[in-house]
């Protein structure tokens, strides 16, 4: 021990306690941010780990004070290489989505990145999409939308907009609101997108309902997928000069 150094043992509970509060809203959309931001189409699947914590400070005399607290783990993985220049322009991209990410959304994402278990790591990702969806949902202008569509008939001239009205707003089915979504802001998904989150849906609904226990590993991962794409339209509306709702 350095002179002008004290060290301490898993103390200050309530000091790293706000420190972790600040952590907990901070850090969920730059993590959320950084994963859909290196997950290229042809990349394998990104893992973002803890390596290292450290909490210390100042004491009024002048002191540097680290309190310290060890814990180990192990995990076996392999892993892909990334040339640094493609690497530096996706943290700068995900530096520029990081804001726009929903705090919500942002929190199942990163609890579900962390989470080893294939039943909570299901759940927490789906959930990221559903509260991605209602809150997307809930930005669209449907009177524009509903506009552009129309019946084909010579009989009787119905728009979608005078037929639906204002009744667009109540849908509460989470996979017509989905399906929506997809047709009104999310212009990177497509129908493959949306045949893969009704069969996720009947997974959720088959844990929610007690005909399915845990899901299958497949599952996990095509749920990761889907929730990344979901966030991927941040990226895309950021090249493209959009902000979608």
């Amino acid at each position: 021990m350095l002179n002008d150094d004290h060290h301490t043992y898993d103390t200050f509970a309530l000091a790293k306690s706000e420190l972790q509060g600040f952590e907990d809203k901070a850090l969920p959309s730059v993590v959320t941010a950084s994963v859909v931001a290196l997950s290229a189409q042809d990349r394998p699947l990104v893992r973002i780990r803890n390596v290292d914590r450290a909490v210390c400070g100042v004491t009024l005399d002048g002191k540097s004070l680290h309190d310290i607290r060890i814990s180990m783990s192990a995990t076996l993985s392999s892993s892909a290489s990334i040339a640094i220049d493609v690497l530096v322009s996706s943290l700068k991209s995900a530096i520029a989505i990081a804001d726009a990410v929903d705090p919500k959304v942002a929190n199942f994402f990163r609890l579900a990145l962390g989470e080893v278990d294939p039943l909570k790591r299901f759940l927490y990702f789906f959930l990221s999409i559903e509260v991605q969806t209602h809150r997307t949902f809930a930005k669209i202008k449907h009177q524009e939308h509903l506009a552009n569509l129309s019946f084909p008939t010579d009989r009787i001239q119905l728009t979608s907009a005078s037929f639906f009205g204002d009744s667009v707003r109540s849908w509460t089915n989470l996979k017509d609101r989905f399906l929506w979504c997809a047709h009104c802001a999310w212009t990177d998904i497509v129908q493959a997108d949306v045949s893969e989150f009704v069969r996720l849906k009947r997974v959720r609904d088959g844990i929610a309902h007690g005909t399915l226990t845990i899901p299958l590993g497949n599952d996990v991962i095509a749920v990761e997928k889907l929730a990344i794409r979901l966030q991927q339209q941040r990226l895309e509306a950021q090249t493209a000069n959009f902000t979608p709702p």
